[in-house]
């Protein structure tokens, strides 16, 4: 599995805010990993539009802003009717949809992991789908994004 810190944001703190730019190098490296042999690799009913391979972002929901207004983000009022979006989904940026769910920025012992500017990381779980299926047990098809707020709500 693939972790990287975000490094194309404007904030200039380490790891910085996320960018299309930094979900690009993800992609990159998801598309690389090859499906488990018995697995189709079809594009299932939750594929992007035109069809094409899926990806997710399981993000928090503090990150919702910085989401939104990151390059290329398409909301879900300008997806075509063909496409259904799913529980919790805000929108997509690229190949990739955008899933909010509550992932703090706590480490398995309570304490918050903190950037070079002591601001909070947050993990961006990204994940390639097999079929419509996300791809739990199989390690190389999930990549790890750190990231910080560069919104503050």
């Amino acid at each position: 599995m693939l972790t990287m810190q975000c490094r194309y944001g404007c904030t200039g703190d380490t790891p910085t805010n996320v960018t299309h730019q930094d979900l690009m190098i993800v992609l990159r490296h998801l598309l690389a990993q090859s499906l488990p042999p018995d697995e189709p690799g079809a594009t299932g009913e939750y594929g992007a539009s035109p069809i094409r391979e899926t990806y997710f972002c399981f993000v928090d929901k503090a990150l919702v802003y910085d989401m939104i207004n990151c390059d290329r983000f398409i909301g879900l009022a300008k997806y075509p009717e063909s496409v259904k979006p799913m529980q919790n989904e805000i929108g997509a940026i690229g190949n990739f949809r955008i899933l909010l769910c509550h992932m703090p920025p706590t480490l398995k012992d309570g304490t918050i992991r903190a950037s070079k500017d002591n601001e909070d990381i947050y993990t961006i779980k990204c994940c390639k789908t097999i079929g419509d299926k996300i791809p739990y047990g199989h390690e190389n098809l999930w990549a790890d994004l750190m990231c910080t707020k560069a919104c503050k709500i």
